[in-house]
């Protein structure tokens, strides 16, 4: 995924299976990146690892997740985005799970009642929803890892966007 910033800057991701979580300083992220560019022809690919210079300042994150347990909240405490359901960007749909907590957390609060049964109908709502991404994202990085065929990849993908596409 590319994603030109408001400054100029790059959001390019991309991923490499390692067993374990090694270090990775600036110099090898930069190697790293370069060379898994260099297997693609298309021209904003090569243009985007032509720009790569000694000092492009890399972020290097491991693909963790999490999915707490339904429901995630306690009393009057409710955990949502990250705190909830965290995800590797393999079905790029992180920030927008993030968004649609905030949004269906209003409409359940715009819907009355006492914080309980808000806060049980807002996770009636988004547990399911949640888990279809973080299990799908996961297991998308699974396939890639065994080196199954994009195409096995993409059908999963293309069921998971499905559903999310629905109205819900």
């Amino acid at each position: 995924m590319t994603l030109r910033l408001r400054d100029g800057r790059v959001y390019f991701a991309a991923g490499r299976d390692y067993p374990g979580k090694p270090h990775i300083d600036q110099d090898e992220a930069r190697r790293i990146v370069r060379e898994n560019m260099g297997a693609f022809t298309a021209p904003l690919m090569q243009a985007l690892r032509d720009r790569i210079t000694d000092e492009t300042r890399m972020v290097v994150n491991d693909y963790d997740w999490l999915l707490l347990p339904d429901p995630w909240y306690r009393g009057r405490v409710v955990v949502i985005g990250d705190a909830a359901h965290a995800t590797t960007a393999h079905l790029a749909s992180g920030g927008g799970m993030a968004i649609e907590d905030a949004v269906v957390l209003g409409q359940e609060v715009a819907g009355g009642g006492a914080v309980e049964e808000v806060l049980q109908r807002f996770a009636q709502r988004r547990f399911e929803r949640a888990r279809l991404v973080v299990e799908t994202s996961v297991e998308i990085g699974r396939l890639q890892a065994r080196g199954e065929p994009v195409q096995v990849q993409n059908q999963l993908r293309g069921r998971a966007m499905g559903a999310l596409s629905s109205p819900y």
